[in-house]
């Protein structure tokens, strides 16, 4: 199937609704990530379904949004209890992470090489680590895992689907699935990462 007919096809509009197969998804993410064309449409779907959804938005009463605040809140509690450090998200801070950040061990050696990682945790499905790099990363490509970031210090550009994205600390970032990425630093001090993986 050519780039044209995939667009004309609808198979996007499905993927921009979940409403595809893992097999079929991936399918999809490979092409976006082959066509620029393709990769466009689905940008535009999805920005048309997002601001769909805003304008047609239910404020939930309020009984609803506390239960999910406090389920939540619940969770967020049982995985540091367990060790689990969060699951990196947008609004999430270093803060967020202080437990784990603070511990004496994880600091980078002065003899490092250009990579050096800590692990913070490691479980089914998932992984934590801090992160050092003083020139970048070569390309690679996840097929099994979402790979997120959050920069405690220092600077990088982390570029895929023909987009570069400038990182400093504070910054998080979400590379998704089949998406070759490669990370380049900016800063005239290793960038601190922390670097998370999530099956999907």
């Amino acid at each position: 199937m050519t780039p044209t007919e995939l667009i004309a096809s609808g198979t996007l509009e499905l993927y921009a609704l979940g409403m595809l197969s893992v097999e079929e998804s991936r399918d999809v993410e490979s092409e976006a990530v082959r066509s620029k064309e393709v990769g466009d449409e689905l940008l535009r779907i999805q920005s048309v379904l997002r601001t769909l959804a805003e304008v047609q938005a239910v404020a939930p009463p309020e009984s609803v949004k506390r239960r999910v605040v406090e389920a939540i809140e619940r969770e967020v509690k049982e995985r540091a209890a367990s060790g689990r450090p969060p699951v990196l998200h947008s609004a999430s801070t270093a803060a967020d992470y202080a437990a784990w950040l603070n511990d004496p061990k994880v600091v980078c050696p002065a003899d490092a090489g250009p990579m050096h990682i800590v692990p913070l945790y490691q479980g089914e499905g998932e992984g934590t680590g801090v992160l050092w790099l003083t020139l970048g990363a070569p390309e690679e490509t996840h097929t099994d895992e979402i790979e997120k970031f959050l920069i405690l210090d220092g600077s990088c550009e982390v570029e895929f689907n023909g987009h570069v994205h400038t990182l400093v600390p504070g910054s998080v970032l979400s590379v998704p699935l089949h998406t070759p990425h490669t990370i380049r630093i900016t800063s005239a001090v290793p960038c601190k990462i922390l670097l998370q993986r999530i099956a999907a």
